[in-house]
């Protein structure tokens, strides 16, 4: 068969028209069409342009990420201090604690500033040695 047809009637509707009565039916086909040079440079700088934007959406997606990773290991951390202290029902202080050594029981003990007793150990052997001070407390003694 021949390789083009109705190269000598103008481009357009003429030559559609010469088509469409010299075929035996008119039918839907897709294929591949070679693209025209000024159509490849047009594709060619929008080619550029939407690699450009690819890279800013990359880089702000990036960018974005790192911070609702931060984000995310914060509340994570806040999460796990919460749990733990709803575990156990108790938290963590520092706070100032008032020492008292009981000679008698050999025992020394912190309270905070409700008066509570927060912990208690064995006394050292320093600690069981009376100082002037100890001797006249009337603070906790009758």
């Amino acid at each position: 068969m021949d390789q083009v047809l109705g190269q000598d009637v103008e481009r357009g509707a003429a030559r559609i028209e010469l088509l469409r009565n010299s075929c035996d039916k008119v039918e839907e086909l897709g294929y591949t069409k070679a693209i025209p040079s000024e159509r490849l440079e047009e594709l060619k700088n929008q080619l550029v342009d939407v690699s450009i934007q690819i890279k800013d959406v990359k880089a702000d997606a990036k960018e974005s990420a790192r911070q609702y990773k931060e984000q995310l290991k914060q509340l994570e951390t806040e999460q796990g201090k919460i749990t733990d202290q709803l575990k156990a029902r108790s938290e963590y202080v520092m706070e100032q604690c008032f020492k008292i050594v009981d000679q008698e029981l050999g025992q020394v003990g912190y309270y905070n500033s409700d008066g509570l007793l927060v912990y208690q150990r064995p006394a050292q052997p320093d600690e069981l040695q009376r100082t002037v001070f100890q001797t006249l407390r009337t603070g906790t003694h009758d």
